[in-house]
C-alpha cells in the first residue's frame, strides 16, 4: 500500500490528486524542482500555426506576443488546450497522448499539412516536436529558461516526476529508498529517467494527474 507521494509539480496544479489523497489518508509532497525565467524576445513571423508544448511555453510567449486571427494554434494535449481556452484562445490541434511526444509529432505533421509552424520553448527543449519536421517549416524560438531549484524531499513509496530537469534536480539532493515505486509523467521524462538507472513503474500516456490517482487505486 502507498501512504506517501512526492509528485515534481506545484500542488496548485493537481486538485485532483490533492482531493483523492487526503480521501485515502496518503501525504503528498508536491514540489516543483526547478524555477523558470523570462528569456526577452519578440517574434517577427509570418508561419501559419503555433505549436505550445506546455501551458508554460504559452504563458511566457503571449507575455511579449500576440497571436494573429490568421494563425491556427496547436497543442501537445487537452490540459494546455484547456487552459488556451480558459485565456479565450480557440486551439485547432490538440495531440491525443501528451505523454508520447513522438506519436504527437507524427500526428501533427499530417494535419499541418506542409504549413509553417512556430515553436516557443524552453533553452533545455527536448525538441520532439521540431525534430519530426522539416527544418525549412520550423521556426523555434526560446521564450523562458528552465534552471534547477532542488530541495531534500522526506522518503516517500512513490515518486512522480513531471519532466528530465525535474528529475536532475531531485538527484542533486536526493535518492530513492529501495522498493519505492516510480512513474514517468510522459515518455520523455521515462528516457531521462532511465539514463539514470531509475525504471519507471508506469509511463503516463496522457501525462495528467488522473493517470496517478488510477495507479494508487490499485495498489490499495
Amino acid at each position: 500500500m502507498i501512504r506517501s507521494v512526492f509528485i515534481s509539480r506545484d500542488l496548485m496544479d493537481l486538485p485532483l490528486l490533492k482531493d483523492y489523497c487526503d480521501r485515502s489518508g496518503i501525504l503528498l509532497q508536491a514540489h516543483s524542482l526547478i524555477d523558470f525565467e523570462l528569456v526577452p524576445n519578440s517574434v517577427q513571423t509570418t508561419c501559419q500555426v503555433v505549436f505550445f508544448s506546455s501551458i508554460r511555453s504559452a504563458t511566457f510567449f503571449l507575455e511579449s506576443n500576440c497571436i494573429s486571427n490568421e494563425m491556427a494554434i496547436a497543442t501537445i494535449g487537452e490540459q494546455t488546450a484547456r487552459k488556451l481556452n480558459e485565456l479565450g484562445l480557440e486551439v485547432d490541434f490538440i495531440g491525443s497522448a501528451a505523454g508520447d511526444p513522438e506519436t504527437v509529432a507524427s500526428d501533427f505533421r499530417l494535419w499541418l499539412n506542409g504549413r509553417s509552424v512556430l515553436i516557443p520553448c524552453s533553452d533545455r527543449s527536448n525538441r520532439s516536436i521540431a525534430a519530426a519536421l522539416p527544418k525549412n517549416q520550423v521556426e523555434e524560438v526560446v521564450v523562458y529558461k528552465t534552471i534547477p531549484a532542488s530541495i531534500t524531499i522526506e522518503p516517500c513509496d512513490l515518486y512522480v516526476f513531471s519532466s528530465p530537469s525535474n528529475v536532475e534536480s531531485f538527484l542533486q539532493k536526493n535518492n530513492l529508498p529501495e522498493k519505492s515505486f516510480t512513474i514517468a509523467w510522459g515518455k520523455t521524462t521515462e528516457k531521462a529517467m532511465v539514463a539514470k538507472q531509475i525504471h519507471p513503474d508506469l509511463v503516463l500516456k496522457n501525462s495528467s494527474e488522473t493517470e496517478v490517482i488510477a495507479f494508487l487505486a490499485d495498489k490499495k
